[in-house]
């Protein structure tokens, strides 16, 4: 199929790893690939109807798709709704390329253009989690993982027995979706961010270093937030030299809260380091603590009216 090439990445993970995965846009057309791609996903699209539709909608919307040498592994169907919103329609990979990022690459594209076009949201829908089911599980933490957060749940839409739930996100040119912070050792920074900060762990998920050890892909979110953490295990000494020492012992890290005192003392009696008494600046209450890995950050209240 002659279609111009769009973005190139070299992915890092899995047995194919170095390989290029070309993204391409496709205005129309895209019903063969997706039929192919959905028949080797039976477990998240095992009706026949729904599969019919996906594949008249890839037909005649524009679609994503991408390949890896020549081969296309993956597909993102999107629908305009009006001049400020858009919908992931479908997004399907095929399954041995699960869990390599191509989903992920797959968004960031759609996005781009979208954004380009000065679309504000961008929606998806998926089985809520009334649904047991643990594939679907896994759909709504990779949604949330990219910035989604659901909206509605609508029980009727589908059927009663596939409760749909709404997730939306806003779109902006740029925007800043991680910030990395090394660790010693995953599982403390968890108990650390979630436990004790109160943030959502987004993401936990298996991966692998660009050679091919084993490592893990750590996300966590203070609620409501949209730039999440990457927690990063360090990797060899000059990482581990850096653990609690990344911006040289500065404030690099500031999280603002509705009510001060109420986090402030919560904080304490868990056990968090503070290194400064709370004070009032012109930006707000704050105090200065001190996270797992020794990095310091200011806990802000309120902005001032």
């Amino acid at each position: 199929m002659a279609t111009p090439a769009g973005d190139e990445f070299e992915l890092a993970v899995g047995p194919f790893r170095n390989e290029l995965l070309v993204l391409r846009d496709q205005a129309a057309g895209s019903g063969p690939t997706c039929r192919r791609i959905l028949d080797t996903l039976p477990t998240w699209f095992g009706i026949p109807e729904a599969v019919e539709d996906y594949v008249a909608v890839a037909d005649r919307k524009p679609s994503v798709i991408a390949s890896i040498a020549g081969v296309d592994v993956g597909i993102v169907t999107v629908i305009r709704h009006s001049p400020s919103a858009a919908e992931v329609h479908l997004m399907a990979v095929l399954p041995e390329h699960h869990r390599r990022g191509i989903g992920r690459a797959m968004l960031r594209h759609v996005e781009a253009g979208l954004a380009r076009d000065r679309v504000e949201f961008l929606q998806v829908k998926t089985l809520s989690d009334r649904d047991p089911d643990e594939g679907y599980a896994k759909t709504r933490a990779f949604y949330r993982a990219y910035g989604f957060r659901p909206l509605e749940e609508f029980p009727e839409l589908w059927d009663p027995q596939n409760p749909a739930l709404q997730m939306i996100k806003s779109i902006g040119l740029a925007n800043v979706e991680l910030v990395t912070i090394v660790v010693d050792d995953y599982d403390r920074a968890i108990e650390f961010f979630v436990d004790t900060l109160g943030f959502d762990l987004v993401e936990d998920s298996p991966s692998e270093t660009n050679d091919g050890r084993p490592k893990r892909w750590v996300v966590v979110r203070p609620p409501g937030a949209q730039t999440g953490i990457l927690v990063a295990r360090a990797d060899g000494a000059d990482q581990r030299a850096i653990v609690g020492g990344q911006v040289a012992g500065r404030v690099g890290f500031f999280l603002r809260v509705d009510d001060f005192d109420e986090s402030y003392d919560r904080l304490v009696s868990a056990g968090v380091r503070f290194v400064s008494s709370p004070r009032d600046e012109p930006y707000g209450r704050v105090a200065v603590f001190v996270d797992v890995a020794g990095n310091r950050w200011d806990l802000l209240g309120a902005r001032p009216d």
